[in-house]
């Protein structure tokens, strides 16, 4: 099967599709990880909030571009606003990769014919390159696969997109395509090489650190930053939890081989709670009784054995809900393991 890899492909915006998807296969025929290699996702670029917008000003379509690409960083976390995130997280969880089966600008969503000249403008200014490379770094940071730009020849920008790195391919420069055009040509007027196409040769030949996740050590992480969260999230920690209660979050393993520990601050009645590591190390414990759901203490640590095959990459936690009447505040998580020198 290592030559052949299954991807399963959802839709970037809606993370519903996978997340039910990988638990139904889960469900009936065991840990997705057995049948495929990955998850696929096409995060495109737009306006945002000006993408039905007429009359646009080239600052403008750049500025929702920028707008648009911040929602994909790894700054941007895992909530309901953040869907790249919430798909690296559950990708995580059934230990699976994560590509980019296409992906890019679109300037075509909400009202592809609006202010063309001024998104003409923006895919020609130089300001695109640095957007492009935001948006690219990014994706790299979160220690994803390799994303198709869709496409990567060249195309006139229309109503219907601005998807190439090029507008004509005698804008590159690796080799010598000046004699094929000559200066009244309006191929003279384009820059060359394309912001875009700047902007791929500029990751290619960069280094990108993993920076997604919650690093190690962590002291009282907030229960409330868990995967697919609403932003704002009105109340300080989880209570009125009902059974069955499902929490996920990402860890930022930066060692081979390591062993951790994780200490929940509960409150309330004592009940019981499971913490595991990728959809694996079920483990639970009983709660303190504190009392009161608004008094915390710490719950029996829980211990895990960490043995990623990638490093940097994030491993996901989950914690459950198993007997409720507690609250959850925040939780530690530190290394364990002794460094011998």
């Amino acid at each position: 099967w290592k030559r052949i890899r299954s991807i399963l492909a959802g839709q970037c915006v809606n993370p519903t599709i996978i997340i039910q998807g990988l638990d139904y296969l889960n469900k009936v025929y065991g840990s997705p990880s057995t049948f495929l290699h990955g998850i696929a996702i096409a995060p495109y670029f737009d306006l945002s909030q000006y993408k039905t917008w007429s009359n646009l000003t080239t600052d403008q379509v750049i500025e929702g571009f920028n707008s648009s690409i911040q929602t994909f960083l790894p700054e941007r976390g895992w909530s309901q606003q953040a869907p790249v995130g919430v798909h690296a997280v559950y990708a995580a969880w059934y230990e699976l990769n994560v590509h980019g089966y296409e992906g890019g600008p679109d300037t075509a969503a909400g009202c592809g014919g609006c202010s063309l000249s001024a998104k003409i403008n923006a895919t020609r200014d130089n300001r695109m390159t640095d957007l492009c490379v935001s948006f690219l770094n990014g994706w790299y940071r979160s220690e994803f696969q390799p994303l198709n730009w869709w496409g990567t020849g060249a195309a006139q920008i229309t109503t219907y997109g601005s998807w190439n790195l090029l507008e004509d391919m005698r804008q590159e420069t690796l080799i010598d395509t000046t004699t094929m055009f000559n200066s009244s040509s309006p191929v003279a007027q384009l820059p060359r090489p394309s912001p875009k196409l700047t902007a791929i040769d500029q990751i290619r030949q960069s280094s990108i650190q993993m920076t997604f996740g919650i690093p190690i050590p962590s002291y009282d992480a907030n229960a409330t930053n868990f995967m697919n969260h609403r932003e704002p999230y009105t109340d300080p920690y989880l209570r009125y939890l009902g059974s069955n209660s499902t929490f996920y979050y990402p860890l930022l393993i930066q060692q081979s081989s390591m062993k951790i520990n994780i200490t929940v601050y509960v409150g309330g009645s004592s009940g019981i709670l499971e913490a595991s590591i990728n959809n694996a190390n079920f483990i639970q414990v009983q709660t303190p009784s504190t009392g009161n759901t608004a008094i915390f203490q710490p719950a029996l640590s829980f211990q895990f054995n960490i043995n990623p095959t990638i490093i940097p990459s994030i491993v996901t936690l989950r914690l459950r809900n198993i007997r409720n009447g507690y609250s959850i505040r925040s939780f530690d998580v530190v290394s364990a393991t002794t460094n011998s020198i």
